[in-house]
């Protein structure tokens, strides 16, 4: 992944969201997706940083997870 990629999927996530009508459930699920794109960003950044082979297969499970909710 690439950093410059990972901000403009959050991005446009954002911009997308923004522009639904506003109403209860598109409220609820845009803040749910918005939270589990910047996460699975955040978190793999955070796995690229790591310090140890246990360390960043902890952060990329972590990853694995956010990307599968986003996906959901």
């Amino acid at each position: 992944m690439d950093e410059k990629k990972d901000k403009e999927i959050c991005s446009r996530c954002n911009f997308f969201f923004n522009s639904l009508k506003n109403s209860k459930a598109s409220s609820v699920v845009s803040y749910q997706l918005i939270k589990s794109v910047t996460s699975t960003a955040a978190n793999y950044r955070a796995a690229c940083r790591a310090r140890s082979k246990k360390e960043f297969f902890s952060k990329i499970c972590i990853v694995v997870e956010e990307a599968d909710e986003t996906e959901f």
